[in-house]
């Protein structure tokens, strides 16, 4: 790793009608690992996810990414810059089929290709023919090439939620936020899902994970940072964290003995 912070928060607090769902939050996540986020319940997980994302505006401080402050942009103005996310609940067209879903969420690269070649039309076949092929590359990633004509509503629910996935990756995005990517999964599904987590990491993706499962928690990360009540409490390596009493208290109410 080259230690070259990608994304960056600093004093983060978010507050809603007198409750802090985020006190003073100082982030780093380095360019090219995988981050994972993990806390009890109402720790201000997804709370921090939407202030990145842009559908929340911190009450106090600063989101920094590749060193420009991104807190109070729009979340189509953060989607531009190079920021992707999946979301708890699959949010997926239904009815479009496998391989429209992913060209959807290439929408912000076609609209760019698109007013470049307005006068042009063999210009817009190729980005159109580009943009075919670079969504069956991702779908080929996440194991759903064989599905690309069927309707996201005839997939099994863990090949929904690789949908979901495949369709923030299609935005080509420098990060990756990923919000609970195995919930809800079997153990070979999970294991599925861990192994193409590592691919995306693998091409260049830096990934922020928001898990519950500790397995793939400490299977795949880099660094985790543990939140509790809104505020960070422990930061550090897989080893670090499961040794940490602060973090083994928060998630057990006890004290390691």
């Amino acid at each position: 790793m080259n230690g070259e912070t990608l994304l960056e928060t600093k004093d983060l607090t978010m507050e809603f009608e007198g409750l802090k769902a985020l006190r003073g939050l100082n982030l780093q996540v380095k360019r090219g690992v995988i981050h994972a986020i993990i806390g009890p319940n109402g720790s201000g997980k997804t709370t921090l996810f939407n202030l990145i994302s842009g559908i929340y505006h911190p009450t106090v401080g600063k989101i920094f990414f590749h060193e420009k402050n991104i807190a109070g942009l729009k979340p189509f103005q953060i989607a531009s810059l190079g920021i992707g996310r999946t979301f708890q609940n699959i949010r997926l067209f239904r009815t479009m089929t496998v391989v429209e879903n992913v060209l959807v969420g290439q929408h912000y690269k076609i609209k760019e290709g698109f007013m470049a070649s307005a006068l042009n039309l063999k210009r817009i076949k190729k980005e159109e023919e580009r943009f075919k092929e670079k969504a069956f590359e991702i779908l080929k990633m996440v194991r759903l090439e064989g599905k690309v004509n069927q309707r996201a509503t005839e997939l099994p629910y863990g090949e929904r939620r690789l949908l979901e996935l495949a369709r923030a990756l299609s935005s080509e995005p420098h990060l990756l936020l990923i919000d609970e990517p195995t919930a809800g999964m079997n153990e070979i599904e999970t294991s599925q899902t861990m192994e193409i987590i590592s691919r995306i990491q693998d091409i260049g993706v830096t990934v922020l994970l928001v898990e519950h499962h500790m397995k793939v928690v400490m299977g795949i990360s880099y660094r985790i940072s543990v939140l509790d009540h809104g505020e960070k409490i422990a930061e550090g390596t897989p080893k670090e964290i499961q040794e940490n009493e602060r973090v083994i208290e928060a998630y057990l109410g006890r004290k390691k003995r």
